[in-house]
């Protein structure tokens, strides 16, 4: 089946470290693309995806594969753990030296002490009644080694309104 397939793929990334192969990339250009590529997707069919983001075009220097991964299984996450009808804001700030890659959304949340763990492999959210929820827990493993192999920082804090915020902070190209 297509899910064991995909764990035996992230198996063998686990053994071989991640190759970046990288280069410099339009933010807006190449986050517009992700977004409506995975709204073709079940779960992306699912939810209202809004990307918040001026005209300015940043550059940034990223492995443009493993970057799409990333922001997919971030909107995969949001929209997996979410009660109602899946509403997730894509917000980016940046100032001379950074960009802040926000991704807000409107799901169960994740307690504070959990915050810590979803980042390691296989680990999953103990969700009490939520067990309609597919998957391996290996989303966002994948997404921290992908940070991880950037240089980049990823950290998760609750939505005041309910729900997640998940940031990742990478540095603007020169």
């Amino acid at each position: 089946s297509k899910n064991v397939e995909k764990v035996l793929n992230l198996a063998s990334l686990e053994k071989n470290r991640i190759v970046l192969n990288l280069e410099s990339l339009s933010l807006r250009e190449i986050l517009t693309e992700i977004i409506e590529q995975f709204k073709l997707s079940d779960s992306g069919q699912k939810a209202t995806i809004d990307l918040q983001l001026d005209n300015t075009d940043i550059k940034f220097v990223a492995d443009k594969f493993h970057f799409s991964n990333l922001v997919s299984n971030i909107l995969e996450n949001g929209i997996k753990y979410c009660e109602k009808k899946p509403y997730i804001i894509v917000e980016i700030t940046f100032d001379k030296k950074n960009i802040t890659l926000r991704f807000i959304d409107n799901g169960i949340g994740i307690p504070k002490d959990q915050r810590k763990k979803i980042f390691k492999k296989f680990y999953r959210v103990p969700t009490g009644n939520v067990h309609n929820v597919k998957g391996f827990g290996l989303g966002l493993d994948y997404v921290h080694k992908i940070v991880v192999a950037h240089k980049w920082s990823i950290f998760v804090d609750e939505n005041p309104k309910g729900g997640s915020i998940f940031t990742i902070i990478l540095p603007r190209s020169k």
